[in-house]
């Protein structure tokens, strides 16, 4: 009886390792490798991200410059007009256009 118990405990036994060996082979090994290829992905996806990010930095701060150049700009277009302006009302009031 005791022989019988520990033959039985010992194919139990074996037959659970097989269906381990099986489950391990059939299931977690696909299973890692598709978690390691997921892993892959996002990292590099990531990276992809903080590039797009460090480039839209480099952006908004060459676009801060030139929207400060446009501005000065048009306050140099600003001052050349009034001194336009001013040249224009001295020439008309000038008593020399007279002559």
């Amino acid at each position: 009886m005791v022989e019988m118990a520990m033959a039985s405990i010992t194919i139990f036994s074996f037959l659970f390792g097989i269906v381990g060996f099986v489950f391990k082979i059939w299931i977690i090994n696909p299973l890692s490798t598709a978690i390691e290829n997921l892993q892959k992905t996002v990292d590099a996806l990531a990276k992809t991200i903080n590039r797009e990010q460090e480039r839209t930095t480099d952006l908004k701060i060459k676009f801060a410059e030139i929207d400060q150049r446009a501005k000065s700009a048009h306050n140099r277009i600003d001052e050349v007009g009034e001194r336009l302006l001013l040249v224009e009302n001295k020439c008309n009031n000038c008593s020399c256009k007279d002559k």
